[in-house]
């Protein structure tokens, strides 16, 4: 197609009525093939992103879309017509198709991304929304042939090397009769991660061109001060020469010996690496050492950031916190922050621009954000994905990946590893349970471990005795508790945890008791460990019941610890709490068992493996035998589960395009339970942000960045069917649907955080103005 219209005729966006203001097609055009190549040229791609960003919007073009923009922007038209939005993406999917016929990899690789970078990455076939590919590839398009000449013939693009091995090495073998099934679908996974590697590229760049025309102040207040990792290193060595001053004792030496493993380690290869020590080991610094080192070490990988994914949202701020301080003197956007697990309520052109793209020098997520992200359709989810390439990615408690997705995720960190130049550090307080063994074939191969064995940490490092306690109820459970003043007890359910915690509060006040649950935003779950921290370091009362959210990496040091029969793995954690600075010759973790079973699903499954393990290893629970033992019965040979959601089925056939992205997207939920972001009036600040998010309007008044992350600070998930039967009751959307916002301050407790069975309940004081 040819054409050599005036090019400021065609337009891209606009705002106002007085087209002098509005944004020129071609402009746009160029300005997101600009930023798409540089993003993809991380991993050497940079054709395919400039490729993307001169195509994905040739269908504004046409007549139709322009006359679109003209009447959506004309008042009296507003009053007398109703408005149908154009189809403007197909067009250039169908165009990349069509000039790469021969070489329908790359054609196809082209079209999903162009067609879904609004609505999303489509299945090939398979129906479900968005429509499927080949669906929109066949249907009829609006007329783009005024595009300029140059915007059309077809670059030389061609797979970077490595990858392009991948796809021949496992297509030999599928022409050779070799492992058919397996090997098309290894090989089409590695297509499809890079498709969604090219689609963050051009999403990420469209977001930001456009925010830059619709939204300036917004791309003001992006980051763009990027301290160098030398800068960085030299931040974190001076806070640890502060934190040693006056500090000494065992533990404390241990941990100076681990720092210096991770330091000595960091000059290595970029590649996988395995982090294993005990918790109280000091894998926060220890692993950021590790990451900055090894960054500066290999100049030449052009390393962009360090990415922290942590299990639990409820440590994020604790871990942000320490790293915050660490770069104080830098600026305050060293230190990404990205807590939320679930996407707006609605996505629309403000929420997408507004999710996070992971700019930062130093990112602190979760598990959920980061994996979900990388098997993701959407845009908002996926816009980020590109800059993982170059990173130093560290898995903290990488055993807790859920069994179900393991095939997947493992292939995907190899991918990250192999193709996209990452180093990533998988950090285990146990045996590593992710890395090769013949009974294990999906493992990752030879991880470089930092900490050598000879160091003997866990011999050196044992604090703690373990001890099964045997069947308890949560009423004499209540009542042993009771006579302590300080401990920690972990349930595994919060219902379980919110009635010991009631028990106790009725039997020896408040006064030093606390609990912690995910039904607590996270402020409030901060200021909470902050009053836990003080009451433990002054030695006062301090009696904590709480959810396995506490297990994972959170800095707290208790005499004695309960814990409900859980995994080993868990039950390690929990020790973690224990004697965490061995100021006792020893501490005891008490594990209990209630009469009725944890939830069905990973919870009950481990826990009944470890069920199994307690005479054998009555001793030593969680000695490092008894972990291995667990992992072979619990994860090594349960073949069944390790792509039980059928993932890579959907990896259909690159060689034809046949791929379901949605598909793929559904199944691989680490948490698979419909949840809603619902922002929480808490204090004085919650009820003043709920005020603020409650009239503010998307055109008018906007939210600010800022705003917007200190939503996430003061937001819960719950699930839909505790929500949506509320709304105008209890909840109500907000802000063009993008939030919920919890209007009954009855069903938020300034102790227990929301209570769910005082849904419809509406407290008589609360109506009192």
């Amino acid at each position: 197609m040819q054409g050599n219209s005036n090019l400021i005729n065609h337009f891209a966006h606009t705002k106002g009525t007085d087209q002098s203001e509005w944004e020129p097609l071609h402009k746009h055009l160029r300005g997101v093939a600009e930023r798409a190549q540089q993003f993809a040229h991380k991993f050497e791609a940079g054709d395919w992103g400039k490729t993307l960003g001169l195509w994905h919007d040739l269908g504004k073009y046409s007549l139709e879309f322009q006359d679109y923009l003209a009447k959506s922007n004309n008042a009296d038209v507003h009053k007398s017509e109703t408005i149908g939005r154009v189809d403007h993406s197909t067009a250039g999917a169908v165009h990349a198709e069509k000039v790469f016929a021969t070489k329908p990899h790359i054609g196809k690789a082209l079209a999903f991304c162009i067609a879904g970078h609004h609505a999303g990455l489509a299945n090939a076939i398979s129906v479900g929304p968005p429509s499927p590919l080949l669906e929109r590839l066949s249907k009829a398009i609006s007329d783009f042939s005024s595009a300029p000449a140059d915007l059309l013939p077809a670059p030389n693009l061609a797979f970077r090397p490595s990858l392009n091995q991948t796809f021949i090495d496992h297509w030999t073998k599928v022409h050779r009769g070799e492992d058919t099934s397996w090997n098309t679908k290894v090989a089409s996974f590695s297509w499809a991660f890079f498709v969604r590697m090219l689609f963050s590229t051009l999403v990420d760049a469209d977001f930001l061109a456009t925010e830059s025309f619709m939204s300036p102040d917004e791309t003001k207040q992006r980051p763009s001060y990027k301290p160098t990792s030398a800068t960085l290193l030299k931040c974190l060595d001076e806070e640890i020469q502060r934190l040693s001053i006056g500090r000494s004792g065992p533990i404390h030496s241990i941990r100076q010996e681990i720092l210096s493993a991770c330091n000595l380690a960091a000059t290595q290869t970029p590649g996988l690496f395995s982090l294993t020590v005990p918790t109280g080991g000091g894998k926060t610094i220890a692993s950021l050492s590790f990451a900055l080192h090894h960054m500066v070490a290999n100049p030449n990988h052009h390393f962009d950031r360090v990415i922290f994914a942590i299990p639990f949202t409820s440590i994020i701020e604790q871990t942000a916190g320490v790293y915050k301080k660490i770069f104080r003197s830098l600026s305050e956007d060293v230190v990404l922050e990205c807590h939320s697990n679930v996407e707006p309520t609605n996505e629309t052109d403000l929420s997408r621009l507004a999710s996070q793209n992971f700019d930062s020098p130093i990112v602190v997520t979760t598990n959920v954000q980061l994996f979900e992200s990388l098997f993701s359709n959407r845009t908002s989810r996926c816009r980020k994905i590109h800059n993982l390439a170059n990173s130093v990615i560290v898995l903290d408690e990488a055993q807790t990946l859920p069994i179900e997705l393991l095939q997947p995720t493992l292939l995907a960190i190899r991918e990250l590893v192999k193709h996209y130049g990452c180093t990533v550090v998988l950090c285990t307080a146990t045996q590593p349970s992710l890395s090769y063994r013949d009974e294990f074939p999906i493992g990752l191969k030879r991880p470089q471990e930092i900490v050598p064995e000879a160091m003997d940490l866990y011999g050196r490092m044992r604090r703690v005795k373990v001890i099964y306690i045997g069947d308890v109820t949560i009423e004499s459970l209540a009542s042993d508790l009771s006579r302590q003043n300080r401990f920690l007890c972990i349930q595994n359910t919060r219902p379980n945890a919110t009635e010991t915690y009631k028990l106790l509060h009725a039997s020896v006040g408040g006064e030093g008791l606390f609990l912690l649950s995910t039904f607590m935003c996270p402020k409030h779950r901060s200021q909470v460990f902050r009053e836990i921290r003080r009451r433990l370091d002054s030695n006062e009362t301090c009696r904590v019941v709480s959810t396995q959210l506490i297990e994972a990496g959170v800095d707290v040091d208790f005499p004695i610890v309960y814990r409900a029969i859980a995994g080993l793995d868990s039950i390690a954690q929990a020790a973690g709490r224990c004697n965490r600075e061995g100021k006792l010759a020893s501490g005891e973790v008490r594990v209990f068992r209630l009469p009725q079973p944890p939830p069905p699903g990973i919870l009950r499954s481990t826990a009944e493996t470890t069920q199994g393990l307690l005479e054998q290893y009555s001793d030593d629970l969680i000695a490092p035998e008894a972990i291995e033992a667990y992992f072979r019965m619990h994860y090594w040979r349960n073949k069944s589960l390790w792509d039980s959601r059928k993932i890579m089925e959907m990896h259909v056939d690159a060689r034809k395009g046949h791929i379901e992205f949605a598909d793929i997207a559904k199944a691989y939920q680490i948490i698979r339970d419909a949840s809603l972001r619902v922002l929480v009036p808490y204090g004085k600040t919650g009820k003043r942000l709920l005020e603020r998010v409650r009239h503010a309007d998307p055109i008018a008044r906007p939210l600010t960045r800022m705003e917007r992350e200190e939503v996430d600070r003061y937001s819960i998930s719950l699930f839909e069917n505790l929500v949506l039967p509320a709304i105008g009751r209890d909840f109500e959307y907000a802000y063009d649907g993008q939030y919920i916002l919890l209007l009954n301050p009855s069903l938020y407790d300034e102790h227990v955080g929301f209570d769910v069975k005082k849904i419809g309940y509406i407290d008589p004081g609360s109506l009192v103005v």
